[in-house]
């Protein structure tokens, strides 16, 4: 998570607050620390433990509240955040859904999700898979993300696309433009462009998601009936186990 941050702030002039919020425990035994606050500063040790080895001094912020998503939603609304990064390691409908939604529709800044098993680390990642839709163009996050990635270590970067069988020559010539136009904005050094036949875009992407270490993937975030995690999404989080960052742009 801290490196990830660190990768998504701008250089010399991005700050990273580390936020951990306690739940406010209905009883405990006086004289004792609350469960919620041992964990907590667990977590803040580890996490400044992380910093520390990468040379990273970020902010820490401990705050007690009953409810952590909306404790979320205000402290990113008060300290004026650009960008919000959480971490989820079950990225289901069921468990995530409607707090990604909440989140997402009550703060005004850029949300980045990132799904990774224990033990993932960013530093590890050498192959990444960026599949691009047909309304992608220049997003300054991925392109932070990925100028990041190529500056601290080797990697390959692969950015597809899937087209239906059937597609015309002229519109696959024109999506190959496309994505050649987003390497050469977004990534700072070689990287791989492919233009893939399926008609089932989620299998396509899983099955290629296994040969790599990292997903960045694109949440659609245009009105507040809409799910934040589509179907598509989902399919690829059941069908991989491999570390997937989401970016949301604000509307």
């Amino acid at each position: 998570m801290v490196a990830v941050a660190n990768a998504l702030t701008p250089a010399r002039v991005g700050r990273v607050l580390l936020l951990s919020v306690v739940t406010q425990p209905d009883r405990w035994e006086p004289g004792k620390p609350p469960g919620s606050l041992v964990g907590a500063q667990d977590v803040l040790r580890e996490s400044l433990t992380a910093s520390l080895a990468g040379g990273l001094v970020p902010e820490m912020l401990t705050t007690v509240a009953p409810n952590p998503w909306r404790e979320i939603i205000r402290v990113a609304q008060t300290h004026r955040c650009e960008s919000l990064l959480i971490g989820l390691s079950d990225l289901t409908e069921e468990a995530s859904g409607s707090r990604l939604e909440e989140l997402m529709n009550g703060v005004r800044c850029d949300v980045v999700v990132l799904r990774a098993a224990k033990g993932w680390r960013l530093e590890g990642v050498r192959r990444v898979l960026v599949p691009v839709a047909g309304w992608g163009g220049h997003d300054v996050l991925r392109a932070r993300l990925m100028g990041s990635l190529c500056r601290t270590g080797s990697r390959e970067i692969v950015l597809m696309r899937v087209l239906p069988f059937g597609t015309v020559p002229a519109v696959e010539r024109s999506a190959e433009r496309g994505l050649k136009r987003i390497a050469l904005d977004e990534v700072p050094g070689p990287a791989v462009t492919e233009i893939v036949k399926s008609d089932d875009v989620a299998s396509e992407i899983s099955r290629r998601a296994m040969e790599s270490d990292l997903v960045i993937l694109g949440l659609q975030r245009s009105g507040r009936r809409r799910k934040i995690l589509g179907e598509l999404t989902l399919q690829i989080a059941r069908g991989t186990n491999c570390g997937m960052i989401m970016i949301g742009r604000r509307g």
